[in-house]
């Protein structure tokens, strides 16, 4: 921030414009604040954290003479309802009024909330917004009121002719009824009487909620809307043309075209058998030559469409169910020269592997399924794989390409080894860099020096198709290779850039600018010790399911048309395929909620946390943020106890129990689709799980918020008493961590949880974590680490300085 308005402040057109000082960091909006020349406006301040914090806040707003935003979220969340808008604006207004805060200078945000989402709870969020600035014109006098307008949209984002009649509506009323200033593009407005009447009519149905049914015609009309946009080629090749009834009406190749786009599987038997009857040799079409024709062909055209964004990523995984349906049904009228499911015979074979280590694999299925949609033939290794298995794969099958993956640090070494074991081989098979742990610039760096041969880093499924065609071209791969080449070394020079920028304290002036919790008075568990939570009912776990961020997940990267050829809505559907899985995951028990929760006495001890159990002392050493702040502390997760006594709570939570088996059947049975909505279900019931148990410990067990209860969503957003820091993530990067936590829970004794080497957690879709139940404890990141601290870190965990330097992730922190 300081550096930016230290930047853009000096040139002096751009310091004619009022600034938004905007973050979520107070000591970021402070600094900004401190480098204004005039008058700006702070995003923003709410009641999240009482009272008399919103007007400490607010105070130094104003001397600042700045004026400020108020969103309207109070202790108890985010206001959604127009009763709970208007009793926190008033709320907040009288407060700032009688702090003497000029009335000109508040400017309140209602929350602009989603519509037409699916949810009935949410119907009435906009017409509540509407009615809410209607109430704060007549009873705030003198304020203003803002928000920001995509927000209202959101169910209908990539059909930007639905989105803007949104917008143009939502504008018309909300301005009428006091709204004043927005987040907008206004070269994306349409004007209300401009919108053709019937989008009109059924956006104004939405946003007004004056019909049952809104959201639902609202939907079909979007359908018909993108439906029309379409090119005639693209109606040809997606096999689009017609209702999702008259598509069957086409002929047989058109048919199973379209059901492969549409990942439609209900007649897709019938309709290759029926092809292959119909050719006129005796015994009609070779099934190879079906499976090589129209199904690869309609693989093909998914894969495509989704690099194009216009196609979800749950479409095409549906679309490999349909091929594998297809070729089982072709499968007994094969002789021993057919092919194999996943691509014809004569096409690439592609080696895929989650490294050693690390049990994560979600990423790299859904990469497989892209790449067979485009026809190459996928040799999957799993995970935990070695990097000498890798290479024995690749060289076995003939692999025109291996592919790597990795969720955590450590698997950015295991890559690097692999990478190495091909040089020294002389291998020159291109490789494929992905995964959470993964980044472009510690690819450029410490990956693509160690191999001669192309090293690609692929950031989403999205571009591996394209990636990998590029790489198999013998027209394309040298320029492909080239700007990859061009584009590290600006990646590069552009990280050694920043880098210089960076200031690093010793970590002795770091640990004299520490975050005090002297001041903070710990509250006495109810409950103490160990709570087993194995066989939790699913139903107190599901209603806290983030849908958002499972949708985010599907995403990928891409923006695609929300509306299939049917008229369906895709996160709707995708919602309703994920509520199908629940269903079954209920009545079939796939799914086993397992887990334990602790509350032990703890002390800090410098940047270390001293945890007793049963007479039985145990250490945390933790990492202190060492960059030099412009303001603010230099925090490390030990400061967030009292230094007198405190409490330590420990989590290790499962819906993964199950998990592998279930997914194997559903990959016996040809559906990837299945097996991965099933992990992705099972990561977000882990979340939900976490959630729960939160909730429960700050209300029952621990007890040091009885009355607190937070929407869905809401609970992991620090500053609403405490926080839960999982293992491996950035305040807490060391992953092997979790064995001292396993060991305090009895993990492995009381709940069948086991790590592997690199100390990811058996089952997948498990988490493991602390609680903090100091109200001021924050998330935060390390950042880059000072060799002076790494040293004393490995001091203090009894491990050498490069095992530090790898279970920090310093090597890939500091060099990405």
């Amino acid at each position: 921030m300081c550096a930016f308005l230290d930047t853009a402040l000096s040139d002096t057109d751009i310091a004619k414009a009022p600034f938004m000082i905007d973050s979520s960091r107070w000591n970021v909006i402070e600094a900004g604040l401190k480098r204004l020349p005039g008058k700006g406006l702070v995003n923003s301040i709410n009641l999240k954290d009482g009272e008399a914090e919103f007007l400490r806040r607010a105070a130094v707003v104003r001397r600042y003479g700045a004026a400020v935003v108020v969103m309207l979220i109070d202790e108890t969340g985010q206001a959604g309802s127009f009763e709970r808008k208007i009793e926190t604006a008033a709320r907040a207004y009288r407060l700032l009024a009688g702090a003497g805060f000029p009335p000109e200078d508040i400017v309140i945000d209602p929350n602009i909330l989603a519509v037409a989402t699916g949810i009935s709870d949410h119907d009435s969020y906009a017409l509540d917004f509407i009615r809410s600035c209607s109430w704060i014109r007549d009873n705030c006098p003198g304020a203003h009121i803002a928000g920001g307008v995509s927000n209202l949209s959101f169910s209908f984002r990539g059909n930007n002719t639905v989105r803007e009649a949104m917008h143009g509506v939502f504008l018309y009323h909300a301005v009428r009824a006091g709204l004043d200033m927005a987040i907008v593009n206004p070269a994306a407005i349409t004007v209300y009487n401009d919108i053709e009447e019937h989008l009109r009519n059924a956006v104004e149905d939405v946003i007004l909620n004056r019909r049952p049914g809104a959201a639902e015609r609202l939907l079909e009309l979007a359908g018909q809307i993108a439906a029309d946009k379409m090119t005639h080629n693209e109606r040809r090749q997606s096999g689009a043309g017609g209702s999702a009834v008259n598509w069957r009406k086409l002929d047989t190749v058109s048919r199973i075209v379209h059901a492969m786009v549409h990942g439609l599987d209900d007649f897709i038997a019938a309709d290759v058998l029926e092809l292959q009857k119909s050719g006129p040799r005796p015994g009609g079409i070779p099934p190879l030559e079906i499976v090589e024709g129209p199904l690869m062909e309609g693989m093909k055209t998914a894969g495509r469409l989704f690099g194009e964004g216009k196609l979800y990523l749950p479409q095409v995984i549906r679309s490999a169910r349909v091929m594998k349906k297809a070729v089982a049904a072709l499968e007994p009228l094969m002789d021993q020269n057919g092919t194999a499911a996943g691509g014809s015979s004569t096409a690439p074979k592609i080696v895929l592997a989650t490294v050693k280590g690390d049990v994560h694999d979600i990423g790299k299925n859904i990469v497989s399924v892209v790449l067979a949609c485009n026809g190459y033939r996928i040799v999957d290794l799993g995970v935990m794989v070695p990097a000498e298995q890798i290479i024995s794969a690749a060289l076995r099958e003939d692999a025109g390409i291996i592919g790597l993956s990795g969720l955590i640090s450590p698997s950015l070494d295991e890559m690097i080894t692999v990478a190495r074991e091909m040089e020294k081989l002389k291998l020159r098979i291109p490789l494929l860099i992905g995964g959470a742990a993964a980044s472009l610039v510690h690819t450029a760096l410490r990956i693509a020096p160690e191999y001669s041969g192309p090293v690609v880093y692929v950031s989403d499924a999205g571009k591996s198709a394209q990636t990998v065609r590029a790489l198999l071209s013998p027209s394309e791969c040298p320029a492909f290779t080239h700007n990859v080449a061009e584009l590290y070394r600006e990646a590069v020079q552009r990280h050694q850039a920043v880098k210089s920028r960076i200031d690093l304290l010793p970590i002795a002036a770091a640990r004299a600018n520490t975050f005090s919790s002297a001041a903070y008075t710990p509250v006495k568990p109810r409950t103490s010790g160990i709570i087993e939570l194995n066989g939790y009912p699913l139903e107190r776990v599901i209603p806290w399911i983030d849908w958002p961020a499972f949708l985010r997940h599907w995403q990928n990267g891409t923006t695609p048309d929300t509306v299939e050829a049917d008229g369906a809505s895709i996160p709707d559907t995708l919602l309703n395929d994920a509520q199908s899985m629940l269903e079954k995951i209920k009545n079939e028990g796939l799914l086993k909620l397992r887990g334990l929760a602790g509350i032990f006495p703890a002390v800090p001890s410098g940047d270390d946390i001293i945890v007793q159990n049963n007479g039985v002392s145990r250490h945390f050493c933790f990492l202190r943020s060492q960059t030099k702040k412009a303001g603010g502390a230099n925090t490390c997760l030990a400061d967030f106890l009292n230094p007198s006594g405190d409490w330590l709570g420990l989590f290790v939570l499962s819906a993964g129990f199950g998990l592998s088996e279930a997914e194997e059947e559903f990959r016996r049975q040809g559906d990837d689709y299945g097996a991965i909505l099933l992990a992705t279900v099972a990561n977000t019931l882990t979340e939900a799980f976490a959630e729960e148990v939160h909730l429960r410990l700050r209300r029952e067990w621990w007890g040091y918020a009885p009355q607190e209860s937070p929407a869905a969503g809401e609970m992991d957003k620090g500053g609403r008493g405490g926080i839960r820091p999982a293992f491996g993530y950035p305040a807490s990067p060391d992953h092997h961590d979790k064995e001292t936590a396993f060991a305090l829970l009895e993990a492995r004794e009381r709940s069948g949880f086991a790590l592997t080497g690199s100390a990811m957690i058996i089952p997948a879709a498990s988490v493991c974590g602390m609680f903090f139940a100091n109200p001021a404890a924050y998330y935060f990141g390390i950042g880059r680490t000072g060799d002076d601290q790494l040293a004393d870190w490995a001091e203090r965990k009894g491990i050498s300085v490069e095992e530090a330097r790898r279970r920090s992730g310093a090597a890939a922190i500091n060099d990405a």
